[in-house]
This record gives structure tokens, sequence and C-alpha cells, in this order.
């Protein structure tokens, strides 16, 4: 039985094409198949006169997701710094808020306190993953399995995260989410830019 010496890969997104280097590096044929004009998947940058640029999908790498900055090094890809000397924009309910910090401001005491529990609730999943097998988690297969709309409806008793986040269809994935909470401690130190998950 001869072995394969050809592999066909389809989809041109980081993920695929770090699999298809490492074959490559294997000692393997490798054939890319992209239905786009271009790599990356979601990544995508639009450069023109009046933005300069605007990362449109997959805009953040964090502190700890060394394989992806490797990668990036490895694909001559420039990473920046996330300004946060400017104000950000909330748009909601077709209006527009100008604000400074991590998160919108929110003007009803009970949202904030609604928003604080969801992140101690957070922290609290977060420490119960192992991060050397992150499966392992004693409700690994139920947060797995959760959407973002099922986990708010679970912990939220406001309405704050509303329109913000894609809570219908969306899988949690927590195990991968909540590993990373676990590796940075706690999650009110990530939620400034500078200091871990949107850097």
């Amino acid at each position: 039985q001869s072995k394969a010496s050809s592999v066909l890969y389809d989809g041109g997104c980081y993920c695929c094409m770090a699999a298809a280097k490492l074959l490559h590096d294997s000692g393997l044929n490798v054939i890319v198949l992209e239905a786009r004009d271009r790599v990356g998947g979601r990544t995508y940058t639009i450069r023109n006169q009046n933005v300069k640029y605007v990362d449109l999908g997959g805009s953040y790498v964090g502190p700890t997701q060394n394989r992806i900055l490797r990668l990036a090094k490895e694909l001559g890809l420039e990473t920046y710094k996330v300004n946060e000397v400017e104000r950000l924009i909330h748009h909601v309910k077709a209006k527009s808020y100008p604000f400074r910090g991590p998160f919108p401001p929110a003007w009803n005491p009970i949202a904030y306190l609604d928003h604080n529990n969801l992140w101690r609730t957070m922290d609290d999943m977060g420490r119960e993953i192992p991060s050397d097998a992150p499966w392992k988690a004693p409700l690994a297969e139920e947060w797995d399995y959760m959407t973002m709309k099922e986990l708010l409806d679970k912990i939220c008793w406001t309405e704050l995260n509303d329109g913000d986040c894609h809570k219908s269809a969306v899988r949690l994935l927590w195990l991968q989410t909540l590993l990373v909470t676990e590796m940075c401690v706690r999650c009110d130190s990530t939620n400034f830019q500078s200091q871990g998950t949107q850097e």
C-alpha cells in the first residue's frame, strides 16, 4: 500500500493554511483550494482614504494566543496595538453614544450590577477549567453545547447585552473561551485592550 504524497485542502483561512503548512513541512505536496480571490478567511482589512484601515471579521489577538502570533510573523503580517486614547462609539437603537473605557456605560444601575454579575460568573466558570485538559471540566459538555443566548438568559436579569452579541445559533465553545479566562486569572484583568483579550 503506497503512502499518499499529495493532499488537496479546501479552504484558505488561517487554520487551513496552518494545517496545509504543517503537511507541507512533513514532506507532502499540498494544494489549497480557496473560492475567494484571497486567503485569510474572516481576517480582512479594508484600506481607503477616509478611514485609513478597518478590520472586518477577526481583528484581535490576545497575549496567550502564541500560535496565531507565530503564524502571523511567519507570514509577514503586521500587528498593531489597539488605540485606547480615542473615544469609542456605542451605536444602539439608531443613536450613537461616545464613551471611553472597555464597555459602554450602563445608565441603569441594575444593568450595571447585571454586567458585573456576568463577568463574575464567567470568572467562576473559568476557574473550573483545567488548563491542561479543558475537556475534563465538570460541565464541559453542557457548556460546549450552550448558545450565547442560553448563557445570557441563564445569567442576566436585564437586556443589557441584547443586540451586542451574536446570540442566535452561536455555539459558545466555552471550553476555549473559559480556558482563556482561566489563563488570564480574572475577566476584569482582560477588560482593557492593553491588558489582554483585545490586544
